[in-house]
């Protein structure tokens, strides 16, 4: 065994994961509680999915009777 050959174990990566999920978190919180966030935003949230946007877009559509028409 030589020692000096040995590199240290760099504890960064760790402090860094934990530092930007309690971030987030807090974040999190400080928009849905001051209402910031737009109901129209489908990305990046918890419990929205795109299959949310799309069910969004065809009943809004069909109940407004919003009739697209491609022009050729």
């Amino acid at each position: 065994m030589n020692p000096p050959t040995y590199r240290p174990i760099s504890l960064l990566t760790f402090f860094l994961k934990v530092f930007v999920k309690a971030l987030y978190i807090r974040l999190n919180e400080h928009f849905y509680s001051s209402k910031l966030l737009v109901g129209n935003k489908f990305d990046f949230r918890k419990g929205i999915a795109t299959e949310d946007a799309i069910f969004k877009l065809t009943n809004e559509s069909l109940n407004n009777k919003i009739v697209t028409e491609h022009v050729f």
